[in-house]
Order: C-alpha cells, then structure tokens, then sequence
C-alpha cells in the first residue's frame, strides 16, 4: 500500500544557521518573526532552566562529595555526561507537556499511530506573538 505523501509546514527561528536549508520537496519552511523565539519556542517556556536546575544539583553533589571524601574536587567529562543525563531523567514528562502547551502546541493525544500530528492550529503560536501589522494567513503565505 502506498502512503500518501504528506505536506509539512515547519517553524523555524531566526537563527542564521537556518538560513542555509537545502531544497525540501514535501516541507515548506517558515521563519518567525523577530525577537519571537522567546515565547514560542518549548525550551525556553521552561525546560532548559528545569535541566539547569537539576544539573546544578548534581554538581553541588559531586563537589560536596569530592571534599567530603577529602578529593580534588574537579568534574571530569565523563561525570559531566553522568550528570546531563541524571538532569535530563529528571525533567519530567509534565514538565515538557506543559512547556509545549505554553507553546501554543497541542496536546500529545493528538497523534497518530506515526507520531505525525494530525491536528496543528499554528495561529495559536502566531497570538503569542507581540501585536503584527500582517495577519496570520498573509504571514504564511506571503
């Protein structure tokens, strides 16, 4: 059976890294406006500083560790990577369902069996945003 190819519309910030996409057939590249990734972005509606927070942790641990055991009191790479990944664990899965609700994003249960959302209303992002001269739709497609 063959499957129905799907169009894509994908928000991207104004990051210059972004501006070097190659050519895309079924994906359609839009760019928030400026000064905007503040507000729509998930990660930072409150994940990055939840991760800080529990990476810091972990260090204050190990260092109280380390001078507790009367050690040099340093972090090697490998600890580092130890504790990113005890922090991660630590983000809960609440934590990002709601970083992306605050997003404007859906909800989990709107996907489908292969993890592609089905129902997206983008302008919810777009009301997050400070007031436009454009309206949503002449963003889009302009």
């Amino acid at each position: 059976m063959r499957r129905e190819k799907r169009r894509i519309l994908l928000f991207l910030d104004n990051c210059t890294v972004h501006n070097n996409a190659p050519p895309l057939s079924n994906v359609k590249l839009q760019f928030f406006p400026p000064n905007s990734t503040s507000r729509l972005q998930p990660l930072d509606q409150g994940i990055i500083h939840n991760f800080n927070t529990f990476y810091q942790r972990e260090v204050v641990k190990s260092v109280l560790d380390n001078l507790e055991n009367q050690q040099n009191a340093t972090i090697s790479i490998l600890t580092a990577l130890i504790m990113i990944y005890k922090a991660w664990r630590a983000v809960t899965p609440l934590t990002i369902h709601s970083c992306f609700k605050k997003s404007g994003f859906p909800s989990p249960n709107l996907v489908d069996v292969d993890d592609t959302l089905t129902e997206f209303n983008a302008e919810l992002l777009w009301e997050a945003l400070p007031e436009q001269d454009l309206t949503f739709d002449d963003y889009v497609l302009g």
